[in-house]
């Protein structure tokens, strides 16, 4: 009997604790964004000094190379870290995989398999489309998800047979899968100008 209470307020105590933590999260976030809509598009004094001081602690002005040395360019930088993410997704010819697969009983029935292979209907995309964070960082062509979901009546169906044709197989536009590559220095950079990141 004592055992079910403290299970049961145990439970009670993490729900509270979530609840509290994600209305943290929203508070943040909140702020974040008022600040931002309040200050960020005048042309002011608070906007410019917020940028530089943004610029200057998140600039990584070299990296270390594979042999120690450094690499100081902008271009030597990018070809080290587009090598470096080349490398982390590409397959390394696996060997014996055929083996391996065998080992692994199946768990996917014909019927199932029909219905994973079955073609994305719109719903399931606007679906996927309403779940995502409307105010997450936008791609490279500079929009988040919040305009999607905002235009789906105008900009849908576009949408919808773009997924498609990717799904099956159709290919995607040039530059559509690219994405921003952030590095986030773990050393306080060594003067205010300069900020060093290993990789």
């Amino acid at each position: 009997m004592r055992g079910e209470k403290d299970i049961q307020r145990r439970r009670t105590i993490l729900t509270e604790i979530s609840r509290w933590r994600s209305k943290e999260e929203v508070f943040w976030a909140q702020r974040a964004k008022s600040d931002f809509l309040k200050h960020g598009h005048s042309n002011s004094k608070w906007f410019h000094a917020r940028a530089k001081t943004r610029r200057t602690t998140n600039t990584i002005s070299c990296l270390e190379k594979d042999d120690g040395a450094w690499a100081e360019n902008a271009e030597e930088v990018q070809r080290i870290v587009l090598d470096y993410f080349a490398n982390l997704f590409t397959i390394a010819n696996p060997a014996r995989m055929e083996e391996v697969l065998a080992t692994i009983p199946t768990r996917v029935t014909e019927d199932m398999n029909n219905m994973l292979l079955r073609s994305y209907s719109e719903g399931e995309i606007y679906e996927a489309l309403k779940i995502m964070g409307p105010t997450k960082s936008p791609g490279p062509d500079g929009f988040n998800a919040i305009f999607f979901q905002h235009y789906w009546a105008i900009v849908g169906k576009d949408v919808v047979s773009l997924v498609q044709t990717i799904l099956s197989g159709g290919g995607h536009p040039p530059k559509f899968n690219h994405t921003h590559v952030v590095l986030i220095s773990l050393q306080k950079s060594q003067s205010l100008d300069q900020s060093v990141f290993a990789m």
